[in-house]
């Protein structure tokens, strides 16, 4: 992975190559911009399938780095429609938290204002968690992440009816591949369970690192 030192403004940075994409060339690059609206630094990693040796942007992952702090804020993930549910999310997501931890950066969390049920439930699987996980208890906003047998789609259940049909209302339901389920019978199994506006934060460095590198080699060339 490349130095944070490395990183300059508006300009990319070769962060991986040597990746495969299906039957392209993939590669990784990072840069920086300077956010007014929080005065402070936001970082992108962006991927990019190489085609006809051209670049063709499938998404990118961005967060905050406060480097006193040695700490990161994922602020969102977006992926194309055409690369979506092909593994670009995951390899930006463990992008991102590799390059974090190579850097001394050990203090990861997600932005409160993070609305995208699946988003969190991807990062829950690195081992990010509430503060208090008693919240999901008393809460009366939980959100089910579920699977149906043989199938490989995953739904979201809605324990509060005034949110799923806020939910369901939004752009962020009528912008992405979400299936609602309106009961949860026999034959559904919850996966997990997140809460949206709270802030996660990463719980076993090691075992988010771990699980990062993994993900990317899956996409290494040999």
């Amino acid at each position: 992975m490349q130095s944070i030192e490395k990183v300059e403004y508006n300009r990319k940075l070769l962060l991986l190559k040597d990746l495969v994409y299906i039957d392209c060339n993939q590669r990784l690059y990072i840069e920086k911009s300077f956010c007014k609206q929080t005065n402070s630094d936001q970082y992108f990693i962006k991927a990019y399938k190489l085609e006809n040796d051209c670049l063709i942007c499938q998404g990118y992952i961005y967060f905050y780095i406060d480097k006193g702090n040695k700490s990161s804020t994922y602020i969102g993930t977006k992926v194309k429609e055409e690369y979506r549910n092909k593994g670009v999310a995951s390899l930006l997501t463990s992008s991102w938290i590799k390059f974090c931890l190579d850097n001394g950066i050990y203090n990861l969390n997600t932005n409160k204002k993070q609305r995208k049920p699946f988003l969190l439930y991807t990062l829950k699987t690195y081992s990010f968690e509430l503060d208090d996980v008693n919240k999901y208890a008393y809460s009366k906003f939980n959100i089910h992440i579920c699977k149906k047998e043989d199938e490989l789609t995953k739904y979201l259940f809605f324990e509060n009816l005034r949110q799923k049909e806020n939910f369901m209302s939004g752009k962020i339901y009528s912008s992405d591949n979400y299936k609602v389920l309106d009961e949860i019978d026999q034959n559904t199994r919850k996966l997990d369970t997140i809460l949206l506006s709270n802030i996660y934060y990463v719980q076993d460095n090691d075992f988010a690192y771990d699980k990062s590198a993994k993900v990317i080699d899956r996409y290494r060339s040999y």
